[in-house]
């Protein structure tokens, strides 16, 4: 076997067996209580649980005035140990906020709001 069809071969073997890549240590728990509330009043709250120790959560909100449910995957982007962006796959935007002094709560916007739009998260272990 030739030099490089070995280093190929273990290139791929690398690629197939390698595992999903885990988060970094963070204290962002396992599932996050989301509000999310528009200045008309109307709002969206929900549940993001994280998929064991990975930066993706699958998300499921429900609509206070259809009562309808939506999900969607979020992934966290960057997380500096204060601020974090957030991308949510199936509207192909961008969460952002600010963790509390206490580490246990987040407050900002998304790219698709509208001015006075926010959301907030309780972060639960």
């Amino acid at each position: 076997m030739s030099l490089d069809r070995r280093h190929l071969l273990i290139a791929a073997a690398g690629t197939l067996f390698a595992g999903p890549v885990p988060a970094q240590t963070d204290d962002l728990g396992s599932e996050w209580l989301v509000h999310e509330e528009v200045p008309s009043g109307r709002f969206w709250d929900g549940v993001w649980r994280r998929r064991g120790g990975t930066d993706v959560f699958d998300a499921r909100w429900r609509d206070s005035d259809s009562g309808g449910t939506v999900r969607d995957v979020i992934e966290i982007a960057r997380f500096d140990g204060h601020a974090i962006e957030l991308w949510r796959r199936g509207l192909r935007g961008t969460y952002w906020a600010e963790l509390s002094r206490n580490r246990r709560t987040l407050r900002g916007g998304a790219s698709w709001y509208e001015p006075g739009a926010f959301w907030t998260a309780r972060i639960r272990d």
